[in-house]
């Protein structure tokens, strides 16, 4: 990987994030860490497998620090960079997500907003609750993803210059932001839910949804 041209797509996600699009942060995390950790590798003239581990083990640790979630981070590298599990990736990934979330808590400590109940019982249905919200989600994870791959062959259908693509995209996104300014956030904003029961269980599924769209164009 190329360090400039990652230093380069980190700035970008920090321009456009602050400008309002709805982009994510995560990529600039992942980019530049991971790009650092490439010319780490490259340096010590890694073979390729490894190399890739060591990338793996960068964006572990900018997802790690960045949402304050080392198993995400771990699977995030897992899946998303390396490419599968393997025994000889687990150890390296895992302490790299690790050590990304003890450095960002240790710099700057972050609340998610979630608080609990110093002592709760969790019942059977409690459990069985969770489970169902889990394989939901699991099932909203999997058609977002293949909503986003149609998408992508919709627009290279279009005859139609890459700039022209983009001017639609981000006018389908600007309309829906109109239905709901919401949907602009890059999603860090939905770990603070205070805010989020002043509106009624419609809206915020209205919100879900015009979200995955534009998260989706």
């Amino acid at each position: 990987m190329s360090l400039l041209g990652s230093a380069i797509v980190a700035a970008q996600t920090i321009w456009s994030s602050g400008v309002g699009a709805s982009v994510g942060l995560e990529a600039g995390y992942t980019q530049l860490a991971s790009g650092i950790a490439s010319r780490i590798g490259m340096a010590f003239r890694l073979r390729r497998a490894d190399l890739r581990i060591l990338v793996g083990c960068g964006a572990a640790g900018g997802i790690a620090g960045a949402f304050g979630a080392p198993l995400a981070g771990a699977f995030y590298g897992f899946e998303l960079i390396i490419g599968g599990y393997s025994p000889n990736s687990l150890a390296p990934v895992g302490i790299s997500a690790l050590i990304g979330f003890l450095v960002a808590q240790a710099l700057a400590p972050a609340q998610i907003g979630v608080v609990a109940p110093e002592q709760m019982v969790v019942a059977t249905h409690d459990l069985v609750i969770a489970a169902t919200i889990g394989l939901l989600s699991a099932a909203l994870g999997i058609f977002l993803m293949r909503g986003v791959a149609l998408c992508e062959m919709l627009f290279a259908r279009l005859w139609a210059r890459p700039a022209l693509r983009t001017t639609v995209g981000g006018l389908a996104v600007g309309l829906l932001a109109i239905a709901a300014p919401q949907v602009m956030s890059s999603g860090h904003g939905a770990l603070h839910i205070s805010g989020i029961f002043d509106f009624s269980l419609r809206t915020v599924a209205l919100f879900f949804v015009l979200k995955i769209a534009a998260s989706i164009v």
